[in-house]
């Protein structure tokens, strides 16, 4: 989603006019700590509502067919996203 190259994802938030949810996995951010700082960064010059946080379980745990689900970060991700749709949807 975010990196030092000229082509990355991140690059186009300008050009866009959504609210975000991203929620990043533990070991994602570990490989990539300074990502969630990109977006962020991105995001707040582009004045777009965005919310970015790391949780405590590895890729994957919000599948519940997954061998990394998490129940408990799953519903917390989940219930982030619902707050996320009422806002947008309202």
């Amino acid at each position: 989603m975010a990196s030092a190259a000229d082509d990355s994802p991140h690059l186009l938030i300008p050009q866009m006019k959504a609210q975000f949810l991203h929620c990043i996995a533990q070991n994602d951010d570990m490989q990539n700590p300074n990502n969630k700082v990109l977006l962020k960064e991105a995001y707040d010059k582009a004045k777009l509502p965005a919310e970015i946080e790391v949780y405590a379980a590895p890729h994957g745990w919000c599948a519940p067919d997954s061998d990394s689900y998490n129940m408990e970060q799953a519903e917390k991700a989940w219930a982030r996203l619902l707050v996320q749709f009422g806002k947008a949807l309202a």
